[in-house]
């Protein structure tokens, strides 16, 4: 199973690739912020909705414990960090059951994201025709 699965059972868990599933999901590369303006929050919020919304009860989190930012995000989301060895360190939260808001608010964000990047392959599109000819 590849790395970006969006879930996997680990132990008594279930994962998620967070990162790399929610910068999958972001609405468009021209709209994901710069280093240093909270992309991780925003990648962790939008794994968050997803794995809430397909019931998954438990978030794990799997990290080097020198990755200060994403250290700094497990104890803002109030997961239970734990010392896995030397270095490294768990971080798991249970997630809220979905609920009628947040499976809507995810389907607004998702049917928003493919707008978006309909329209600006439409208008890429429109300015290559332009210039060619």
């Amino acid at each position: 199973m590849e790395s970006t699965s969006i879930a996997t059972q680990f132990s008594a868990f279930t994962t998620i690739s967070w990162c790399s599933l929610a910068w999958r999901m972001w609405p468009s590369k021209t709209a994901r912020p710069s280093s240093g303006v909270g992309l991780g929050v925003a990648l962790f919020k939008r794994a968050l909705a997803h794995a809430r919304n397909r019931c998954i009860p438990r978030l794990f989190m799997h990290y080097v414990t020198g990755n200060a930012p994403i250290m700094r995000i497990a104890r803002r989301f109030g997961m239970d960090i734990v010392a896995a060895g030397a270095g490294d360190a768990d971080a798991h939260l249970d997630l809220q059951p979905a609920s009628l808001g947040s499976g809507a608010g995810e389907l607004v964000t998702d049917t928003f994201a493919w707008h978006d990047r309909a329209l600006k392959s439409l208008v890429a599109a429109w300015k290559h025709r332009r210039h060619a000819g």
